[in-house]
């Protein structure tokens, strides 16, 4: 579970859960993320990255007017997807226990976040 919250205008808290359910909200983040769950988040991204790979590559034989979309489309998975494994390698070497927030700087680790919940949340057709 995510140890983390989010703080409303109203000083009310919710979850980063809720916060990534409506990543367009208006609220602005106060995390304290392990490497663990973040490490989790990545593993996710991978396997969403994955499964639309493999949906590309079969559109490939569809059609011959649109082979060579669906070829390219597929390379640039595979490269997201060599991104997300540099990322986990990283994450691997780390403490699991440690906050994610002393490796990064608050910036990096926002974008990271919102990196890693639209690769998890996007379906095949969208990527």
């Amino acid at each position: 579970m995510v140890n983390s919250l989010l703080k409303f205008k109203s000083f009310s808290f919710i979850s980063v859960a809720e916060h990534l359910k409506y990543p367009h909200s208006n609220y602005s983040m106060v995390l304290k993320m392990r490497i663990r769950e973040l490490l989790e988040l990545v593993d996710e991204a991978i396997a969403n990255v994955k499964v639309a790979i493999v949906v590309n590559k079969q559109r490939i034989f569809e059609s011959p007017h649109t082979s060579w979309e669906f070829t390219q489309r597929s390379l640039e998975l595979q490269n997201e997807l060599d991104k997300l494994n540099k990322i986990k390698d990283y994450l691997i070497k780390l403490d699991p226990n440690e906050e994610a927030e002393k490796r990064f700087s608050k910036e990096e680790f926002e974008e990271l976040l919102k990196y890693l919940t639209m690769l998890r949340e996007m379906k095949e057709h969208e990527f």
